[in-house]
């Protein structure tokens, strides 16, 4: 017998990390947060300090967070996520920007010639995410 996993028609706030495929590097992904509830999520890092600092009034963003002792790591922050054609949107919007951000990071060019690993990165990291949102919780 197959199992099926259902789409859920409501998503919570959901908290988790994933790693990009070239570099293994830390992505924390925030869906559902508000903005304090942000700022508590990097005071429990302990964040020394957050790249971009503007927090205005958006569907999403994506930015580079420093910690003591530790590489770089990477947020994708979704204000409100469903399973829609438009919060996918904004989702895959984001995973773009995160994706070019830790190739420039890493000092890899996105051009015509890196295109085929680019696209590669950003389908990995969206089939990522999605693993990670509809497996349930026990």
């Amino acid at each position: 017998m197959t199992k099926v996993k259902k789409i859920p028609d409501k998503i919570p706030k959901r908290y988790f990390k994933v790693s990009d495929s070239i570099f293994h590097q830390t992505i924390h992904i925030l869906l559902n947060h508000t903005a304090e509830q942000y700022v508590q999520f990097l005071n429990r890092l302990k964040v020394k300090d957050v790249i971009d600092k503007t927090f205005d009034d958006f569907a999403g963003f994506t930015t580079a967070i420093e910690i003591t002792d530790k590489p770089t790591e990477w947020v994708i922050y979704v204000k409100e996520f469903e399973w829609t054609i438009k919060n996918q949107g904004t989702l895959i919007h984001e995973i773009v920007h995160a994706v070019i951000r830790i190739w420039q990071h890493n000092n890899i060019p996105y051009n015509a010639d890196t295109q085929e690993f680019l696209a590669h990165s950003i389908a990995n990291l969206y089939e990522d995410i999605t693993r990670k949102l509809l497996v349930k919780k026990k």
